[in-house]
């Protein structure tokens, strides 16, 4: 007889995950930590997933995805850079405020060297920088010289890092505002222009 998932045991697998990893790393974030985090043996979670790697590497793709298909949405739907800009900032601080871990998780997996982007994940933000430079340059928002790393870097890169300076309290003890989406937004239009 085919055994049961049970859905409820898995979402606590996938947030007992995204909380050790935030919290120890990716090196201390064993198995066993997991389980216990999750109230589940370990035995139950090596049915779904051979083991931590595997386990991290379906909860990034989950996370990448959801954040790859909003900006891809919002490229093919906004006809400014600067609303794709606002929107997709918007929607990560919205993240943020209501799922501090989960913004958290996929900063720690992209500044940890022992977690790899894969070749499949680099080429769809390659496209989607293409993508928001072409509509960029279109619109006269963004110089020439502007490249798709230059423009993740300027958008997701400071944008996650101010999450982090916010969930960790550095200058401010406060959730991330309209007032916050704004002077983002302005901050990263004059930088590209």
């Amino acid at each position: 007889m085919a055994r049961i998932t049970d859905r409820s045991k898995i979402a606590k697998i996938h947030e007992s995950i995204i909380d050790t990893v935030v919290a120890e790393g990716i090196k201390n974030a064993s198995v066993a930590k997991i389980a216990r985090e999750a109230g589940v043996s370990t035995g139950y979670l090596y049915r779904f997933y051979p083991g931590k790697e595997e386990l991290i590497q379906a909860i990034y793709n989950d996370l990448f995805k959801r954040n790859t298909d909003m900006l891809s949405q919002l490229l093919e739907k906004e006809e400014r850079l600067e609303f794709v800009i606002s929107k997709f900032i918007s929607f990560l601080f919205d993240q943020a405020n209501n799922h501090p871990n989960h913004v958290l998780f996929f900063l720690k997996l992209m500044t940890d060297y022992s977690f790899q982007l894969r070749t499949k994940e680099s080429n769809i933000l390659i496209e989607i920088c293409e993508k928001a430079l072409s509509l960029g340059l279109k619109t006269k928002e963004i110089r020439e010289e502007i490249t798709p790393e230059i423009l993740y870097t300027v958008i997701v890169g400071t944008t996650f890092f101010l999450i982090n300076l916010r969930k960790r309290r550095i200058f401010k003890d406060s959730s991330l505002t309209t007032d916050d989406i704004n002077m983002m937004t302005k901050l990263y239009t004059k930088a590209l222009a």
